[in-house]
């Protein structure tokens, strides 16, 4: 079967060395961990996590969104985009928890590394390359692949609803992204963003085979599904 891949931006490649993953700091890396988890959360019971988004609405005032955090978004859309979300998860199905990879986490990495530092917004690396030519160079990917990309979002739960909301991307490509049924495995990566202050990467795959593995995300993977 054909490759696919989707790839979305939500507002809210110098390719690294192998060792890439060692250079995250331990905020960054716990977001990352927390994000898979918050995910997980989501796939597993969908109705229920639309509680989280029905309690968020007292947070926006027209369009304008008050972050837990104390920063004000402008959104594009308000209170329809989250109520169409919550339409959407208490309409789905449970879904199988996502597999963390090494693989894939790199390469979200690689990409918060590169766009990062440059401000960028882009899921097109200062090298051309695309998310599914990223994932292919730390193992083979079939089926689909899709990514995720999060800019001034500081909670997991803040990520992971902002992605749900998919505020203004009219395909909601973000939120099926994440109740994908035939999505498998999932790699992601938080870093610092010159002009949001953090970004995260979320990359999923139907299937995954990974070149290698380490100890250091082989501990991310258990921590994702609450085995430590």
């Amino acid at each position: 079967m054909k490759k696919q891949y989707v790839y979305l931006v939500a507002i809210f490649s110098l390719v690294f060395a192998i060792n890439a993953f060692a250079q995250v700091n331990d905020k960054h890396e716990k977001i990352a961990v927390e994000v898979i988890r918050e995910i997980n959360l989501v796939r597993a019971n969908p109705s229920a996590y639309a509680a989280s988004l029905e309690a968020a609405k007292k947070l926006y005032k027209g369009r304008v969104y008050s972050s837990p955090t104390g920063r004000q978004i402008m959104t594009l859309e308000g209170l329809p985009a989250i109520d169409e979300a919550i339409l959407d998860l208490r309409s789905a199905k449970p879904l199988p928890p996502l597999k963390c990879s090494e693989g894939m986490s790199r390469a979200a990495m690689d990409h918060v590394f590169d766009v990062g530092a440059k401000g960028s917004i882009s899921h097109t690396g200062s090298d051309g390359s695309v998310p599914g030519l990223r994932m292919s160079r730390y193992g083979a990917w079939q089926e689909q692949a899709g990514e995720n990309i999060s800019f001034g979002r500081v909670t997991p739960r803040e990520i992971v609803m902002s992605m749900l909301i998919d505020d203004g991307v009219k395909s909601r490509g973000h939120r099926k992204n994440i109740l994908q049924s035939k999505f498998a495995f999932i790699g992601t990566a938080s870093g610092a963003h010159s002009q949001y202050d953090i970004m995260t990467v979320v990359v999923f795959a139907d299937y995954y085979h990974d070149f290698f593995r380490s100890k250091n995300v082989a501990s991310v993977a258990k921590k994702s599904h609450g085995q430590e």
